[in-house]
């Protein structure tokens, strides 16, 4: 697999990946222990525009120039419903292959298709759906307020 092998590695001498939680067409995120500090973790988007096979390298500049400006976005944004942007950087993996990462305040807890899927009826309730649907919409507001546009919602 073109998946990147970080487990264990430490990112920026700060960012220990404990393992992976999940995977996108262009992106792994993995769950990491903050070093600096031990009770905190992190999650770390890291850019692999080898996932989907060969990439080649106009694809690749175009995936790293989306990859900064979401960065560049993160850091000029802050709302408690926008995950906060922490650190960036560039890496290699365990077989030597550079990436570029962010890293983003770690969410636990389930995403939303998994929490409805493990109702009883595999709906929210109508008092859940629209708590879920205040904050999206809070944290979109605040993103449009400062001109910004989210084209990837989940």
């Amino acid at each position: 697999m073109n998946e990147l092998k970080l487990n264990g590695k430490i990112l920026s001498d700060r960012y220990q990946i404990k393992g992976k939680i999940s995977s996108g067409s262009y992106a792994e995120v993995f769950i990491a222990s903050d070093l600096h500090s031990p009770s905190k973790d992190v999650a770390i988007k890291a850019l692999n525009p080898h996932l989907q096979g060969t990439c080649d390298f106009e694809l690749e500049k175009h995936l790293i120039e989306n990859f900064e400006k979401e960065a560049a976005i993160l850091k000029s944004i802050s709302h408690p419903n926008i995950v906060a942007l922490l650190d960036e950087g560039e890496a290699s993996d365990l077989l030597l292959r550079e990436f570029y990462f962010i890293v983003l305040e770690y969410m636990p807890g389930r995403d939303l298709l998994d929490l409805t899927r493990t109702q009883s009826n595999g709906c929210l309730s109508l008092g859940q759906t629209l708590n879920y649907i205040r904050q999206i919409s809070d944290g979109l507001s605040h993103a449009h307020h400062l001109g910004i546009i989210h084209r990837d919602l989940k």
